[in-house]
């Protein structure tokens, strides 16, 4: 089986404070992408006695972070260990700007794409043994 075929696990980071992600929200991204990738989602996922320590153990199990960049992310205590945490595992993050209202189905889209492009850019430096910077630090959107 490719590797692009394979799914990847995926830690989605966020925080509610904001209006623009909701449950709602977040069940509608886990649907969308759970076909291809195994998605942890903490507010869906984490029925866990020690929360905490099974948010961090299932974001360093991860081959990728997806922020939800939303206006008072870069606010939350626990995004910030969370970002530091993939700093320093060496886990790609991909940020995915949601600010302004924005429509579910192109958010789900932009996040699909850049698992996908992921998933396409890891095969292709399998196959050649260079690894870009993208696998090692934040990408902007």
């Amino acid at each position: 089986m490719n590797l692009v075929d394979r799914p990847i696990k995926v830690f989605v980071s966020y925080t509610m404070r904001d209006c623009y992600v909701t449950t709602h929200f977040l069940e509608c991204l886990e649907s969308s992408i759970c076909s291809y990738s195994s998605v942890y989602i903490d507010i869906l996922h984490n029925n866990s006695e020690l929360k905490q320590m099974r948010v961090e153990n299932e974001l360093i199990s991860s081959n990728l972070i997806i922020l939800l960049e939303s206006e008072s992310v870069h606010e939350s205590t626990w995004v910030k260990r969370e970002l530091n945490l993939a700093n320093s595992n060496a886990i790609p993050i991909i940020q995915v700007q949601v600010r302004e209202r924005p429509s579910i189905e192109s958010i789900i889209d932009k996040v699909k794409n850049e698992i996908l492009s992921y998933k396409k850019e890891l095969t292709k430096a399998i196959n050649t043994d260079i690894f870009p910077q993208r696998f090692c630090c934040a990408k902007k959107d």
